[in-house]
């Protein structure tokens, strides 16, 4: 847990941090077990080169990264990434799955539930601290919208059944794969979360 003073502090340091970057270009730091990474989008276009994505976060001075690949990448490129990173000390942070596993429409669900598969496959040959997707939606019209039937116990266990399905089928050993909450699915359940 972070306090208020803790927050403020690494705060000012990744700010002087920033600004003492020479020619736009950051080192990113030794980052200890316990410290804060920054990352987000880096807005260039890396065309598969891990050298240039590199690059890209040095001058953010990001010491976190989105995974710049999908799963149907070659395992050549796929290592290329992961040593790049581990040699500049850049945590592969996420993999993202963005679908809608529990669709409503069966083809949809299916293509979903495959991709999410593949990317938490992507995600442990890269070492990715974790493959992120929402739980879906049962809204018809829209993979990410509110819908009466997201809040029944019948999708919470078809949550349940999907993600343990998505997870059996890879058996992860260096990532997780993670529901991002969202406001659609169960609001104001704690015990739901």
């Amino acid at each position: 847990m972070i306090n208020r003073r803790n927050f403020v502090k690494l705060s000012a340091m990744s700010t002087f941090y920033l600004m003492g970057s020479v020619n736009g270009i950051a080192r990113i730091p030794y980052i200890g077990k316990g410290d804060i990474r920054l990352g987000g989008p880096i807005f260039k276009e890396i065309n598969n080169n891990p050298v240039e994505w590199i690059k890209a976060h040095k001058e953010w001075g990001y010491s976190a990264a989105y995974c710049p690949i999908e799963a149907d990448a070659s395992d050549e490129l796929i290592k290329a990434f992961e040593i790049a990173a581990k040699k500049e000390n850049l945590i592969i942070a996420e993999v993202g799955a963005w679908s809608n596993p529990i669709s409503t429409n069966d083809q949809h669900r299916n293509k979903a539930i495959e991709y999410c598969i593949n990317q938490l496959e992507l995600a442990d040959k890269i070492g990715a601290n974790c493959c992120v997707n929402i739980a879906g939606s049962r809204n018809p019209d829209k993979w990410d919208g509110p819908h009466e039937d997201n809040l029944t116990n019948d999708t919470f266990d078809l949550i349940v059944e999907t993600t343990q399905k998505i997870i059996d089928a890879v058996k992860p050993r260096r990532t997780y794969f993670s529901l991002e909450t969202m406001p659609y699915i169960f609001p104001n359940s704690i015990e739901s979360y």
